[in-house]
């Protein structure tokens, strides 16, 4: 079995990784479409992204990602190659939630603190800056039963169509809340 090379030090590393940059140039930059901050709850952020010429539909969509996993901006990917790009030619109003960096700080946040107050939170904060009745929720990855929770605990929220895309939906197991299981 063949072993992967051990480095000496953190300079051989360090050189290494200078060496990959040289050979393959700097990182493609990523997050270009056009987006403003229009709410936070606690370090999540829900960035919007105006449609084309003002939009073809009313009820805008907020996209609610995994949690903490990767970064939002695989979204928002380089020109032609971006779901942001997509929906803007789309004329379809865009909310992506950024969950934020966690660090030690946010040992006590759980999932009744995702479910029951932020993702409700962003949802009618979306909802104030469209002015539209309602949206569209879209949960991605685990994004999908946290979605799902949330409408599902709080039935009034101003949510008009729900979409989940790559999800696992199976609560009888998980860190899920189990109110009234």
């Amino acid at each position: 079995m063949t072993q992967a090379p051990a480095f000496e030090s953190d300079q051989e590393l360090l050189k290494l990784a200078q060496g990959l940059r040289d050979a393959f140039g700097a990182p493609a930059p990523v997050a270009l479409s056009r987006r403003t901050v229009v709410g936070f709850r606690g370090k999540a952020k829900l960035y919007y992204y105006p449609p084309k010429d003002g939009g073809r539909f009313k009820t805008p969509l907020v996209l609610f990602p995994y949690l903490g996993i990767s970064r939002p901006y695989i979204f928002d990917l380089r020109p032609g190659e971006s779901f942001a790009e997509f929906l803007y030619e789309q004329g379809i109003p865009f909310y992506l939630c950024d969950w934020g960096i966690f660090g030690p700080e946010d040992r006590d946040m759980g999932m009744d603190d995702v479910i029951g107050d932020m993702i409700p939170s962003l949802i009618r904060q979306a909802v104030r800056h469209s002015g539209a009745e309602g949206v569209t929720a879209f949960g991605y990855c685990m994004g999908v039963p946290m979605t799902t929770s949330a409408i599902a605990a709080q039935p009034g929220l101003p949510v008009k169509n729900f979409l989940g895309m790559v999800g696992p939906i199976d609560f009888t197991i998980g860190e899920f809340p189990a109110h009234d299981r």
